[in-house]
């Protein structure tokens, strides 16, 4: 099974860090799940390639679009995974159970064979590496919000249990029902905030009319009032974000896009915008409040980029972390007394890089840290 090639014409192409994972995900958007649904998905990403994209997108009866190649960083799931991805692959929507189950067999026959080409182990949300949904990247490395792909999933009868044995083991007979109109996982609502029930009402998460007032129940007034807040831009949440952290947040893809962007942004809109294309195009960055050490973990973990593109993204504290950084990876300084669950939680997080870059970072605790690693793949 191959892809058809319509690659987005001027995306970076930057190689990833490490082979790490294969991220599975689905579109998230209720409202374009007609028979051409995978062209329209795609138009999409190919003309908004700066706010995020992803190597390959299935759909519309089983077709498969490889987007960017695989390999080379793509922007599908926030900073902490995405330069240790080998691949992104979206499922667009449908509301046809006979065209899901195409699409949901294609879709993991892509998983899997993108995580073979990486030489990435076939195992699914489980710990060390391997094939993530975006939910799993969300809770365990964050820098994202998504949940996805469970939701859109059950709709169709499609449980956890068996899209992970679906993509350990390949698909069988794939058995669709037609999507219920009330969401999967309404039970969710009573234990989440009001803010945070908004913003998956505005992603699409809930439904809509009385789908969305069943799922929500007693938090339907509260939650659509803070919508229609945050979609006419008439109140903000408090304490009022920095341009800098909304901008960061557009580009993981928590403010939607075009008119929904504007909307939830209110008056910040164009100064977050301007941030988020200076950030995207490698511009001056924004005076930092962080720290050296910080900022040099950042830069070991591919988050500022290379040559030009780090002295423009770190301005003025240029010197001062590409210093901290010369003496991380060349072992002149060593991490502190670090615990050994704090140093495999930054191993995994890519703070330490891989390889020799780990040897010198970790020190005299590369050892024991490394051995700690190890057992999470056997």
């Amino acid at each position: 099974m191959k892809p058809v090639k319509k690659h987005i014409q001027g995306i970076p192409k930057e190689p990833v860090k490490s082979k790490d994972y294969v991220i599975a995900h689905e579109a998230g958007n209720p409202r374009n799940v007609g028979p051409n649904s995978l062209d329209s998905e795609v138009n999409y990403m190919t003309n908004n390639w700066r706010t995020a994209f992803t190597s390959d997108f299935v759909g519309s009866g089983g077709r498969w679009i490889e987007l960017a190649t695989p390999g080379y960083i793509q922007w599908g799931a926030g900073p902490n995974v995405n330069s240790r991805a080998y691949a992104h692959v979206e499922l667009a929507r449908t509301n046809n159970a006979e065209t899901f189950k195409k699409d949901y067999k294609t879709w993991v026959n892509a998983i899997r064979q993108r995580a073979k080409e990486g030489g990435i182990p076939i195992r699914f949300d489980e710990p060390g590496r391997g094939i993530k949904s975006h939910e799993w990247v969300t809770k365990n490395l964050g820098g994202t919000t998504h949940t996805d792909p469970f939701g859109y999933l059950a709709s169709f009868g499609i449980s956890r249990a068996q899209l992970k044995k679906d993509i350990e083991n390949g698909v069988g007979k794939v058995s669709a029902s037609q999507p219920s109109s009330k969401p999967s996982s309404a039970s969710g609502a009573s234990t989440k905030g009001v803010e945070k029930l908004a913003r998956e009402v505005i992603d699409g998460k809930w439904g809509s009319g009385d789908a969305r007032k069943k799922a929500l129940g007693s938090r339907y007034p509260a939650v659509q009032k803070r919508v229609n807040q945050l979609l006419s831009g008439t109140s903000k949440p408090k304490p009022k974000k920095s341009v800098e952290k909304l901008a960061r947040e557009v580009i993981d893809g928590k403010h939607g896009s075009g008119e929904a962007r504007k909307k939830a942004l209110g008056s910040q809109y164009s100064a977050v915008q301007k941030r988020v294309n200076d950030i995207l195009s490698g511009g001056t960055k924004a005076k930092s409040k962080k720290g050296i050490e910080t900022l040099a973990r950042e830069v070991i973990a591919g988050k500022h980029g290379t040559g030009d593109v780090r002295k423009k993204s770190l301005g003025s504290q240029y010197a001062a972390v590409q210093k901290r950084v010369n003496e991380l990876t060349t072992g002149k300084k060593k991490s502190s007394n670090k615990s050994l669950k704090t140093l495999v939680d930054e191993v995994n997080r890519g703070l330490h890089g891989t390889g020799e870059a780990r040897k010198k970072s970790l020190g005299k605790d590369y050892a024991r840290v490394q051995a700690e690693i190890n057992k999470q793949y056997n």
